[in-house]
Order: C-alpha cells, then sequence, then structure tokens
C-alpha cells in the first residue's frame, strides 16, 4: 500500500520532496521544476494541489510564463472555495491576493 515516502509504483517521494526544496533554495529552478513535475504526478491526489502551486511558482522563476498560467488555471478549478469548499483555500487566495 502507498505510503507517505513511497508511491504505489516504487517512486520514492521524500526524496522528490527533498530535491524539490533543496533545489529551489539553491536556485536550480530546472531540477526544481522537473521535481515538482514528478510529485504532481506521482504524489496522493490530496497533496498534488500543493506541488502544482510550487511548479508553478518555480515555471514564473524560469521565465514559463504560459505553462504557469496553465498550472494557476488548473490549480484555480480544483481549489476554488466556492465550488469546492471542503477544499484548503490558501492557493486561490493567494492567487487572488497576487502573491502566487
Amino acid at each position: 500500500a502507498p505510503n507517505n515516502a513511497t508511491a504505489s509504483d516504487g517512486v520514492d517521494l521524500a526524496g522528490l520532496r527533498r530535491e524539490a526544496t533543496e533545489a529551489y533554495e539553491s536556485a536550480d529552478f530546472q531540477r526544481a521544476y522537473r521535481a515538482l513535475t514528478a510529485l504532481c504526478l506521482e504524489d496522493t491526489p490530496g497533496n498534488r494541489d500543493k506541488w502544482l502551486e510550487g511548479r508553478a511558482q518555480v515555471g514564473v522563476d524560469l521565465k514559463l510564463f504560459e505553462a504557469s498560467i496553465q498550472d494557476y488555471a488548473e490549480l484555480l478549478t480544483r481549489v476554488d472555495p466556492i465550488v469546492h469548499p471542503e477544499r484548503d483555500a490558501g492557493p486561490a487566495a493567494r492567487f487572488h491576493a497576487g502573491k502566487a
């Protein structure tokens, strides 16, 4: 069964999280983007919104504006507090406040 450290297909989620964080902190945005993309695909559905938000931000840092716009648009459809009141409204609030 999947757990927080490993996806069902053996992907090292903890390693990907660490890689994304370390890469971002060292301004290696290409590496961070790759790790965040993998997390968007491999982590549990409940965690994917935060990885998508992170990837969108890193995409802005990389000047991948079209990809970031697509990521933010997808994120907003998934976290809109009016459509999904049960979900964390933080990403939508940050986006609307211009913090995303």
